[in-house]
């Protein structure tokens, strides 16, 4: 996504910046510039760090040190204000996968969705003080990297015949077509299975779209501070 955007000038990317954590231009102080993998320049305003591209002007991260106090939000309330901001921010088709509630913050984590297929490398994470919903972090660096308008295959097999491929002692819950990531640095046309265990524990299960091979074979641990897979 960022390869192919026009540069910016340090000047547009400070109104950028102060932009999306709604202070004026003259609040904003020029922090450095960064040349690693995402180059970009950096800025700080009281509690806010602020790191934008330098092609394109995307927000990459930007973080507010505070401390949440306490939970007062509900897991969905506190999801619903990270959804709300990506709204704002105009970052469309991106869905909700899975969130933590770590000392009072909920960290949301987001994927890309095109055209129903979960791309989990487009990744987006929100955190959010649930102590009253304010946005306290931002990190899109996954999806600046990984996103591209991708040529995705159809599906050689259905997903009642992926579905033949899933373990008789899983019972499945639901399922959807994902790309997942590779060891090798590609992505593979997946079926995504939500089962549940013998033992009543949540498993997700990928069978391959185009040989119908399982791929892999994740834990969901699911408590009162979020969802995560293991």
């Amino acid at each position: 996504l960022v390869q192919k955007a026009k540069l910016k000038t340090k000047e547009q990317c400070a109104e950028i910046a102060a932009k999306v954590i709604g202070v004026s231009k003259n609040k904003i102080n020029f922090s450095g510039a960064d040349d690693s993998k995402i180059p970009c320049y950096t800025y700080k305003s009281g509690r806010y760090t602020v790191s934008v591209t330098k092609q394109g002007g995307y927000i990459s991260y930007f973080l507010k040190s505070r401390i949440s106090e306490s939970t007062e939000l509900t897991n969905e309330q506190g999801v619903k204000a990270a959804e709300d901001f990506l709204d704002d921010l105009g970052i469309l088709s991106m869905k909700t996968t899975y969130y933590e509630n770590i000392d009072n913050v909920l960290t949301v984590n987001f994927a890309y969705n095109d055209l129903d297929v979960c791309c989990y490398t487009d990744l987006i994470k929100v955190s959010v003080a649930m102590d009253d919903g304010e946005i306290l972090g931002f990190d899109a660096k996954g999806f600046l990297v990984n996103h591209y308008d991708r040529d995705i295959p159809e599906a050689d097999i259905s997903q009642s015949r992926a579905k033949e491929s899933v373990s008789p002692r899983l019972e499945i819950v639901s399922g959807r077509l994902t790309l997942i990531p590779t060891d090798g640095l590609e992505e593979k046309l997946c079926y995504e299975f939500r089962c549940r265990a013998e033992n009543g524990r949540n498993v997700l299960v990928y069978i391959n779209a185009q040989t119908a091979e399982e791929e892999q074979i994740l834990i969901l641990v699911e408590s009162k501070s979020g969802t995560l897979t293991v």
